[in-house]
């Protein structure tokens, strides 16, 4: 018949030895989140670096449709004339 301390030895070896599979598999995961984790800030970091990009774009287009210039020709194209004094509003700047 087995002692009892070596019944005890048992028991808490296979206790250690699970809860060390269980702690390994935890950490795996973790760092497999971690890893996914990582890949979506680059994806999204790319997104806004694009986004910026695009916004300084458009910015440009936006400057060049507003030029004077640009806004002469269009009315050239259309046949459009400059206004007279009374069809100008002028509103305050606040």
């Amino acid at each position: 018949m087995k002692s009892k301390k070596t019944i005890n030895f048992k028991r808490w070896s296979l206790l250690a030895f699970i809860l060390f599979f269980v702690q390994a598999g935890v950490l795996v995961w973790l760092n497999t989140e971690r890893i996914e984790l990582s890949y979506a800030v680059q994806k999204n970091q790319q997104k806004i670096s694009e986004m910026q990009v695009l916004g300084a774009k458009l910015e440009v287009e936006k400057n060049n449709l507003l030029a004077p210039y640009s806004l002469e020709q269009l009315a050239e194209k259309f046949n459009l004339q400059k206004p007279r004094p009374e069809q100008i509003r002028r509103f305050d700047e606040k």
